[in-house]
């Protein structure tokens, strides 16, 4: 855990349980009991309160004209903090850097109401990683530290100074506030308009195929196959940099318009989770 000195602390006047945190450091932080870290991000055009002038709310109070509440904007941030573009004061991020980037390559380029979520990895413009790396020794697995290490770096093919970020997830917002998933299909379609990467996709099948590969007459036997199947892909070199090793891998169910994603953790990353733990680092996944 770091500590880091606040410089500024903004209410956003548009959501009503957000602030704009500006402070000396990239790292994982604690601020009023909130754990703020620096792995996933989330970019949206989406509508947010106008901010109303004086003159506009005399006119809504005495007369009948009626005056836009809302206005579309872009918000940038994580799961903990939102941030909104100020066209006053311009932009303030607690990693002025790194999310800065995600913010201007969207910016202008999202449809109304669109939302993407992504994960940014590899390092911050000083070298240090985005996220903690991991110390392999206590894997007590010798071929595995002779292989990645004694300290894992989580590079995923980043040089030092640099990052890059994988998008696993776009939804869009009505007027109304009404929110639907793009199907996985349709998020791959949009990354390559928009030219950015999506997580990468390790296999897929319908319930019905799997379980007639299986020769699954159960759920219980579905449940099993499906645990050993999700372990044989989340173990491994990562598809993007196999000197990183994976930190498991997801299952996303699609059935209509529902979505729902399931994550594994696999037994050497959560090893090494735990020792960094023990030792006072954050856990990047649940602090987000």
């Amino acid at each position: 855990m770091h500590k880091v000195k606040i410089k500024s602390i903004k209410k956003l006047e548009s959501v009503y349980d957000r602030y704009d945190l500006t402070v000396n450091a990239t790292h994982n932080f604690f601020a009023n009991g909130i754990l703020i870290h620096n792995t996933s991000h989330r970019e949206g055009h989406v509508l947010v309160e106008r901010k109303l002038s004086w003159l506009e709310r005399m006119l809504m109070k005495f007369t009948k004209v009626k005056i836009a509440l809302t206005e579309w904007a872009y918000l940038s941030g994580t799961r903990r903090v939102v941030l909104q573009e100020s066209k006053r004061d311009g932009i303030q991020y607690h990693d002025p850097t790194i999310r800065e980037k995600v913010h201007n390559l969207f910016k202008g380029n999202l449809r109304k109401g669109e939302t993407v979520y992504l994960e940014i990895v590899g390092f911050e413009p000083t070298g240090a990683g985005i996220m903690g790396a991991h110390n392999t020794t206590k894997t007590k697995d010798k071929a595995f530290t002779k292989q990645y290490g004694e300290v894992m770096p989580y590079a995923y093919g980043c040089a030092p100074g640099e990052c890059d970020f994988y998008i696993y997830r776009i939804s869009t917002t009505n007027e109304d506030g009404q929110t639907v998933d793009y199907s996985w299909d349709d998020v791959k379609r949009r990354c390559a308009e928009l030219n950015v990467k999506h997580v990468p996709e390790l296999a897929r099948m319908l319930v019905k195929e799997f379980k007639q590969l299986h020769n699954i007459t159960d759920d219980r036997d579905f449940q099993v196959k499906l645990e050993e199947i999700i372990a044989e892909h989340g173990n491994g070199g990562s598809v993007v940099d196999q000197k990183t090793y994976r930190e498991g891998a997801c299952i996303r169910l699609e059935s209509g318009l529902a979505v729902r994603i399931f994550k594994f953790k696999n037994w050497f990353f959560k090893t090494m989770e735990d020792h960094a733990k023990e030792t006072g680092e954050v856990d990047q996944e649940e602090s987000n």
